[in-house]
């Protein structure tokens, strides 16, 4: 009769602290778990609009604070034992966070599977402003808020960058069920964030009223129809620089001819963030709204005022920071004070 031991009998394996240190690290290492997509929230968000000086470009360019990292949980091996704690903190890379009031784990920006968050601020009175798309890094999935998308103008711009190859879009939103307007910006989460989608009710009826700011005119529209104008938009009006204009094919990478539309994943999402050991929606609790009142100027004096996002006097010194060593979002919330 076959001898069975206790670990064929229980189903486990209970001799891994006999085997030599090398095959436990081995096994330790092989255990940790892979990448999953984060949201990378370039910091400092564009904070107004700039007049257009062709002998000083340079400027007009959004000047983020590189490198582009993303926040991340902290890995399991971290609560199991002494071994693989150790093993964890060595390849874990860690950044002190005053909201969290201690070191919270990142890693380096991936563009083939996180998601890059760009906002930027469009004027509503000019509709034909290009908006400063900035400078971004290689990134396959991109996620804008309301506010920069508007009524899809100039998109085909970010949407056709060859050095993006944009694969998917997401419109993001600031509150699950709500009124909106594009007129309107919010600030993103700046603790550990994700995206959540928006599901549309299934009685027919829309989970969101878009109010459209285009300066000239304001309409209302449901959100599933927003989100097909503004591919449709988007298709147009590349489709009409293409008639007047050769463009490189690199441009026309993920571009459908006969269909006149960009071949993309595009969607509607709202912020979730980790708060209190769980995932909660952004809007379970103060939102930070700007009304973008904006006449963008087009002559050398102001003609209205603005209200935008501001640096802050604590803002303008985070940069000499490293965002290595120092989680500089936490610098844009009210909850953390200077």
């Amino acid at each position: 009769m076959t001898n069975i031991t206790a670990n064929e009998r229980t189903g486990t394996f209970t001799n891994f602290n006999d085997l030599p240190t090398e095959l436990r690290y081995m096994i330790w290492r092989f255990a940790l778990p892979d990448d999953i997509p984060e949201v990378c929230i370039p910091w400092p968000l564009e904070e107004e609009p700039v007049r257009w000086d062709p002998e000083r470009e340079s400027s007009r360019r959004s000047r983020f604070l590189e490198p582009f990292l993303v926040d991340t949980d902290f890995p399991i091996h971290m609560h199991v034992c002494r071994e693989s704690r150790e093993l964890a903190m060595s390849s874990t890379h860690l950044r002190y966070s005053p909201i969290a009031g201690c070191p919270v784990p990142f890693r380096a920006f991936r563009p083939e599977l996180d998601i890059l968050y760009v906002s930027v601020c469009r004027p509503p009175s000019d509709i034909n402003v290009v908006p400063r798309w900035g400078q971004y890094p290689a990134a396959r999935h991109l996620a804008l808020d309301l506010h920069s998308i508007k009524d899809g103008s100039f998109l085909w711009i970010l949407v056709g960058n060859p050095f993006l190859d944009v694969r998917s879009l997401t419109c993001v939103l600031p509150a699950s069920n709500a009124i909106l307007d594009t007129a309107a910006r919010f600030r993103p989460p700046v603790r550990r964030c994700r995206l959540r989608e928006v599901v549309q009710p299934s009685n027919g009826s829309q989970s969101h009223i878009i109010y459209v700011d285009r300066g000239y005119d304001r309409r209302m529209t449901g959100m599933g129809r927003y989100l097909e104008e503004i591919r449709d938009h988007m298709g147009a009006e590349f489709a009409e620089i293409l008639e007047v204009a050769a463009i490189p094919e690199e441009y026309l990478r993920r571009w459908n001819a006969a269909e006149s539309k960009f071949e993309i994943d595009f969607s509607a999402k709202t912020f979730e963030e980790y708060r209190g050991g769980r995932w909660v929606p952004s809007s379970d609790h103060l939102v930070r709204f700007d009304w973008q009142s904006i006449i963008f100027p087009a002559l050398r004096e102001p003609v209205d005022t603005v209200r935008s996002y501001r640096v802050s006097e604590a803002e303008q010194w985070t940069p000499l920071r490293d965002p290595e060593t120092f989680r500089v979002n936490d610098i844009q919330q009210d909850e953390v004070q200077f």
